[in-house]
């Protein structure tokens, strides 16, 4: 999931009303709801290996994560905190792969495989210091690739990678 490497990044707002907009749903299930392409910004340095995934907390923050690496920076990717081995391998020994994550309430909800895709698992975060928190839960899946949290009732969803039948 996520951004590739050396791609464009693409940030939208959204926006109501008759402005020039992108609308991602032609059947009109939205809600009427359309999204304005607000900037874009290259992803340099460090953050070309920010593939994986991307969160926010809505607040200015924006976590990135690539295979076993995580960022924190500021809206304008300005790196304020790094971990560049973000899988410990005493605690996690068979993962070596982030999957696309989620913040939810300071933390990063962050799905993990290992090379076989035979056992995936959840693991979370410390959304300031990047630090694994040492909680982690395997999920009975193949292929654990992305996350959403419903903060109403705070069940996690989430999917394989192709061949979607049905949400976890």
């Amino acid at each position: 999931g996520g951004v590739a490497a050396g791609q464009e990044s693409v940030s939208g707002k959204l926006m109501g009303g008759g402005r020039s907009s992108v609308s991602g749903d032609s059947s009109g299930a939205g809600g009427g709801e359309q999204w304005v392409l607000d900037y874009t910004r290259n992803l340099t340095g460090l953050l070309q290996i920010a593939s994986e995934g991307i969160t926010t907390d809505g607040t200015g923050r924006l976590w990135l994560s690539g295979m076993d690496s995580l960022f924190q920076t500021d809206l304008n990717l300005k790196i304020e905190v790094v971990n560049g081995h973000a899988i410990p391998a005493d605690k996690l020994p068979h993962y070596n792969h982030c999957g696309d994550m989620t913040y939810y309430k300071g933390m990063l909800y962050i799905p993990l495989e290992e090379p076989s895709y035979t056992f995936p698992a959840l693991g979370v975060w410390d959304a300031k210091t990047l630090n694994f928190t040492g909680k982690y839960k395997a999920v009975k899946q193949h292929h654990n690739s992305l996350l959403a949290i419903d903060p109403s009732t705070e069940i996690i969803y989430t999917t394989e990678f192709q061949n979607v039948d049905f949400l976890y």
